[in-house]
């Protein structure tokens, strides 16, 4: 034993390609390969090719369980990884983790090629044969690089050669006249395959293959069974593939990027469909997929993901009744596609399953489904009726966004929850029921409805938007029942533009944010600071483009700018002005109620100079197209100006300068920046301000968390009592 415990100490440093930690009762641990195991006498190797035996109730518990591991397994069968194009790594089929451990493939010869993985990289001893029973290469490999020094190739006739393409290359000739029973051989049609457990698999096609092709049933008397991943992926002079009865399964990616491919049969035989399988066949017409298929995905039978992703051709699809979930993105694209029917078997329709589907006019979702996922059918230009079954109970985020020729929504008494603009954008929809509860409005006045709504002891949470002084007594009747509380209370929003700006891209940015909606907005950027180095020029260009936005009512076709909110408002944004000029602020356009007021509550985009940025219009918030423009002279001043207002909801800069803007964004007040844009909202980003803007976030992960409770559980599970805490010992 003595001898056993130095022998570790000595040589237990030393690496190998397949090495573990192996531990010794009472010793030191060492790095070494298993090498057998028989009669409960353990053989190791060492990096130095020196081989020693342990006895098996010598070592720990955890290496005999390893050791039983092995006699348990191999590792996988080559057709079982796949190598993905996304990051070149090695994956079991079906996983989302590159694979770690090894890869075997057994030839009738008797011989065994075997791979070791790590990570989804070749990394560790390596030997693979010919069919003829030669041996084709051996030796170590790391992180997918042959070590150096360490591999060796030989070609069919056993000859020594100096690489993999030379042992492989110089044994097809004579290959190709054999009856071949395993290995890769090309096929008369473009076709290279594999046969692996007495079965044929197609792995590739010439990228230059063109028209048609049918996959044989049989090759050298072995059935076809599946296409691999990838098979045929980009070839885009492909028009048509038949794929023959007896093939189970079609691989990730097998035709994605087949440019010209308009048909493709699928036999019944096939039960399982990759996801990206046909994604960017932009010119497939039809589909029509077999009941056979049962793809698995987390054990619901699917329609993969992005597997028709923009096949913009596609006219028609035939789900069948077997398919209970549509993955996410799985038609996204598909421009073209005039109908779907949904089988009454699918419960989920996926993240923008349907996402830019434009020409389709209807669907019926069927009374399954329980789940229609985020942007699941948005930017369907010309959906118009959609058919909510009683089953459904969430409707994603962005579901139906854009979807502008949607009329008629009926609203299940099953829903429980709705996401955030579920329904924007959806400008003519006539007709929406929603059913009783699911929605409940009270109104009345603050005293007492409001009081009664935010001091109640069974409301946990409160989200109000308005205006500070409500916000202020919503606060204070929380405090009855230490309601959380989240304020959205608009802004005030100053926008800054330096001397090095791309002057069309701010001047786009700002009309957008002052004058879009009409500057009812609470991001409204109202407050225009402009370096004194380019404010002549640059107030001219944004009075001759505030100057042709067209006013008129939203459903004009060429109006660009809509009516205010209320009478009360058009007259307040008129005092505001009053007193504006009064203390000497010029008006460079628009200012007055519009001629077209008496059809409305209609003003036109406005600019005023402001000496003093604390003047009526440039100080508060007037939820109206009315922009006050001031001077700076460097950044320090321009930031100090920015930060005095009591508001702090958004803000925007402008500037060629990363580092500047990056700096000055710090240093704004703001619970939003925008740096080179404006008005950009994402369910995924937080929305929320400071100051006298409020508190709290709106949307984001963060809005989610305050919607939430930690809980902290602790538990004892252990089968014996905790300890007398009054006991020493």
């Amino acid at each position: 034993m003595r001898i056993l415990i130095l022998f570790f100490f000595v040589l237990g440093s030393v690496c190998n390609a397949e090495l573990r930690t192996w531990t010794a009762v009472n010793v030191k641990e060492v790095e070494a390969e298993f090498v057998s195991n028989e009669k409960g006498v353990v053989k190791l190797k060492l990096k130095s090719g020196k081989v020693f035996e342990v006895p098996a109730n010598k070592l720990s518990k955890e290496d005999n369980e390893f050791i039983g591991s092995l006699a348990k397994t191999e590792g996988v069968n080559l057709f079982e990884l796949e190598i993905r194009d996304s990051d070149g790594l090695a994956y079991i089929k079906d996983s989302d983790t590159p694979y770690t451990g090894k890869m075997f493939l057994l030839w009738k010869n008797g011989k065994k090629d075997v791979s070791n993985y790590k990570n989804g990289k070749l990394d560790g001893f390596s030997i693979k044969w010919h069919e003829n029973g030669q041996k084709m290469t051996e030796g170590n490999w790391k992180n997918d690089k042959p070590v150096k020094g360490s591999v060796k190739y030989w070609n069919s006739k056993g000859e020594p050669v100096d690489s993999w393409e030379e042992a492989h290359a110089k044994a097809q000739p004579n290959e190709k006249k054999k009856d071949f029973k395993e290995g890769l051989i090309p096929s008369k049609q473009d076709l290279r395959h594999k046969i692996i457990d007495n079965e044929a698999v197609i792995i590739s096609c010439n990228k230059n293959a063109t028209g048609s092709i049918t996959i044989p049933e049989k090759i050298n008397g072995h059935a076809v069974t599946l296409i691999q991943s990838s098979a045929f992926n980009d070839c885009n002079k492909l028009t048509a593939v038949h794929i023959p009865n007896g093939v189970t399964s079609i691989g990730e990616k097998a035709f994605q990027n087949c440019l010209s491919l308009k048909s493709v049969f699928i036999p019944n035989t096939i039960t399982k469909i990759g996801r990206s399988a046909f994604r960017g066949c932009e010119k497939l017409e039809k589909i029509i997929i077999p009941d056979s298929v049962t793809s698995t995905s987390g054990g619901i039978v699917a329609i993969e993901a992005d597997t028709f992703y923009d096949c913009k051709s596609l006219r028609n699809v035939i789900i069948p009744n077997s398919v209970t979930k549509i993955g996410s993105s799985a038609f996204s694209g598909c421009e073209s596609l005039e109908e779907i029917i949904i089988p009454d078997s699918v419960n989920i329709i996926g993240n923008y399953a349907f996402s830019g589907c434009s020409t389709i006019t209807r669907i019926q979702i069927p009374d399954g489904v329980t789940i229609i996922d985020s942007g699941s059918f948005q930017f369907c230009d010309n959906l118009n009726t959609i058919e909510i079954p009683d089953s459904v109970t969430s409707i994603g985020n962005g579901a139906f966004l854009f979807s502008k020729n949607l009329t008629e929504i009926t609203i299940p008494k099953s829903l429980t929850s709705i996401g955030k603009e579920a329904f924007h954008s959806c400008w003519r929809i006539k007709s929406l029921t929603i059913p009783k509860g699911v929605i409940n409005i009270i109104t009345g006045l603050g005293e007492p409805c409001g009081k009664a709504l935010t001091t109640h002891d069974l409301v946990e949470r409160i989200a109000f938007t308005g205006g500070p002084e409500t916000a202020k007594h919503i606060v204070k009747n929380s405090a009855e029942n230490l309601s959380q509380v989240s304020l959205e209370l608009g802004g005030k929003s100053p926008v800054v533009v330096f001397e090095d700006a791309d002057q069309e891209n701010a001047l786009n940015g700002i009309t957008a944010g002052i004058f879009g909606a009409s500057g009812q907005s609470c991001i409204a950027g109202s407050r225009l600071y402009l370096h004194t180095k380019i404010y002549d020029e640059f107030l001219k260009k944004l009075i001759e483009k505030a100057e042709k936005i067209k006013l008129g009512s939203p459903m004009e076709d060429d109006a660009q700018m809509g009516p205010l909110n209320s009478f009360k408002q058009l007259e307040n944004i008129e005092k505001k002005i009053k007193e504006t000029i009064e203390q000497g602020g010029k008006i460079r356009c628009g200012g007055k109620r519009s001629s077209i007021s008496n059809k409305g509550y209609y003003f036109p985009a406005t600019i005023i100079e402001c000496e003093n940025h604390n003047l009526p219009v440039a100080e508060n918030e007037l939820f109206g197209p009315i922009l006050s423009v001031m001077k700076f002279q460097n950044e320090k001043e321009v930031i100090e100006k920015m930060n005095d207002n009591k508001y702090g909801l958004s803000s925007g800069v402008y500037t060629s300068n990363f580092a500047r803007g990056l700096r000055v964004s710090k240093a704004i007040r703001a619970g939003i920046v925008f740096i080179n844009t404006y008005r950009l909202i994402s369910p995924m980003a937080p929305f929320g301000g400071i100051k006298d803007s409020g508190y709290g976030k709106e949307a984001g992960i963060e809005s989610i968390k305050e919607y939430t409770r930690i809980k902290t559980t602790w538990y004892n599970s252990s089968d014996k009592p905790m300890s007398d805490p009054f006991t020493m010992g």
